[in-house]
């Protein structure tokens, strides 16, 4: 298929083939430990031993309602405890959950809903008529019908398939369209026992984990939530992210594990007592995007606080690389292949790229999704294989660093330019916090680079300064032709640099 490729990152044992579903360990979790804390929501927390009644509840009342095994269930909620409740018990009746941002259109809502035929859209308040439109049945947290149906009983419950459908996730995929990725319970049971397959698990069962992140996106329901459920964590329920906010709740709930995403680094950077805050936080973790080393070196000399990065995709469950492999946190790469997990990289010849240079990620894991829904189309190769879109460099130590997307390649008069490449140029300016680039067409060579950067607080440089600064480091057709400085980048919800939105409008 990709004709000579020799070259892996890591080739790991196969791990044992278990599947482990979250009912199953949030059962195990009730039966051990029945009164200790699995969840804080504001006021409300809930032990073990209750979630797990609540997810008996929802379960038995969804299968009244006449929900089968196999139909799809979407949330349109933010992060709140009854999603966690609801997520055991879609698998508990084998039905298949496809949570949704709850800060969509209803136009938005009615095309995913038309995509996945949904038999009932769970919402609250706040989001019941974004969700009318869909031509779907609605059951309301913020309403009696959901007190009535959660109190409903009779649940039987029988072990899924490993191949079943467990959730529907929808994800840009390598072409940019959002498309509805299939994780089966196999793929989100192994990501599980890949991560409790490190060194030291990322969790245990002495954590508090802050649950800031959004719920509906792979990186918060299954690294997070998945995780907490499987290792017995307790988990800390944020409703969206505010620095003061999620600062005092780290403060005032003794977090102890703090997934995040770039953008969340650099709002911390500016709160004032933040080390203090922070103090008491044992494990940091970044991921969906890369951490810009001048954000992370901030930090860390602000706090004494070491960021772990990951790298990872919704069509892998999703955490493929991290830095907690080997404990290394070298700025700019996002760790080795998690156990159980194989890498490569693979020119544009479909083979392996000289020493040093980019290539398309690979990837080959029992966590990945089975395909595109209805038909798992566009799924793994037949021998496992799966191309993530994403360009990568290996450093000498074998680590994956992240240079950019296939797509958002540059291609300057038939030259490649990488994105990350050019950024790090850039950001390597004393003055500049974090930067992006994107192609824009010139009527000579077809497209040129232009940039944004955001400078650090208090910091001040010229457009001049930092294009001369970074042509220290970068060959003539690299350099960007154009150049703003911005108070902030535009952004998707998952806390990647919305490209499309500098090449469409800029920041």
């Amino acid at each position: 298929m990709f004709g000579h490729i020799t070259r892996l990152v890591a080739r790991c044992d196969r791990l044992p083939h278990v599947t482990i579903t979250w009912s199953q360990c949030l059962r195990d979790r009730a039966r051990e430990r029945p009164n200790d804390i699995a969840v804080v929501d504001g006021d409300v927390t809930l032990s073990w031993s209750q979630l797990d009644a609540i997810a008996d509840g929802i379960a038995s009342g969804l299968s009244a309602e006449g929900i089968r095994p196999g139909d799809r269930v979407v949330s349109l909620l933010e992060n709140r405890a009854e999603l966690i409740g609801l997520a055991v018990a879609a698998q508990r009746i084998g039905a298949v959950l496809a949570p949704l941002n709850p800060i969509v259109t209803e136009f938005e809502v009615t095309a995913r809903c038309a995509a996945i035929s949904p038999a009932v859209i769970v919402v609250e308040a706040a989001t019941a008529n974004e969700a009318r439109g869909a031509g779907v049945p609605l059951l309301n947290l913020d309403s009696g019908d959901w007190r009535d149906l959660v109190r409903a009983s009779g649940l039987t419950e029988d072990q899924p398939a490993d191949e079943a459908t467990a959730q529907l996730l929808f994800s840009a995929g390598t072409n940019g369209d959002p498309r509805a990725a299939m994780l089966s319970y196999r793929a989100i049971g192994a990501n599980l026992e890949q991560l409790a397959a490190l060194p030291e698990p990322v969790l245990t069962s002495a954590d508090r984990v802050l649950v800031v992140l959004p719920l509906f996106h792979a990186y918060a329901l299954n690294a997070v939530v998945g995780a907490a459920l499987r290792f017995g964590a307790t988990l800390v329920l944020q409703r969206r992210f505010d620095t003061a906010a999620s600062l005092r709740t780290i403060s005032d709930y003794d977090v102890t594990v703090v997934p995040a995403v770039p953008p969340m680094y650099l709002h911390w950077i500016t709160e004032p007592g933040l080390a203090e805050a922070v103090s008491g936080v044992r494990l940091f973790l970044s991921g969906s995007a890369p951490l810009p080393p001048a954000v992370h070196e901030q930090f860390t000399t602000l706090t004494g606080h070491t960021v772990w990065q990951g790298y990872g995709m919704t069509e892998a469950a999703p955490v493929l690389t991290s830095t907690l492999v080997d404990r290394l946190a070298e700025p700019g790469s996002v760790g080795k292949p998690l156990p159980g997990v194989e890498l490569r990289l693979v020119d544009d010849e479909g083979t392996d790229p000289a020493e040093g240079d980019p290539g398309e990620v690979w990837v080959r894991s029992p966590s990945l999704f089975s395909g595109y829904w209805p038909d798992a189309t566009d799924g793994p190769q037949p021998d496992g294989w799966y191309g993530t879109g994403d360009l990568g460099v290996l450093d000498e130590a074998g680590a994956l660093h992240l240079v950019g997307r296939v797509r958002d390649l540059v291609n300057v008069g038939g030259f490649k330019v990488y994105p990350r490449e050019v950024e790090e140029a850039l950001e390597s300016h004393p003055a500049v916090l974090e930067a992006a680039v994107v192609g824009v067409p010139h009527p000579l060579t077809g497209e040129t680079v232009k940039a944004w950067v955001v400078l650090r607080p208090g910091e001040r440089a010229t457009p001049v300064a930092i294009l001369d600064h970074a042509a220290q480091r970068l060959a003539r057709f690299k350099r960007p032709a154009i150049l703003d400085i911005v108070t902030e980048l535009p952004r998707a919800t998952t806390g990647k640099v919305a490209r499309r939105a500098l090449r469409d409008g800029g920041a």
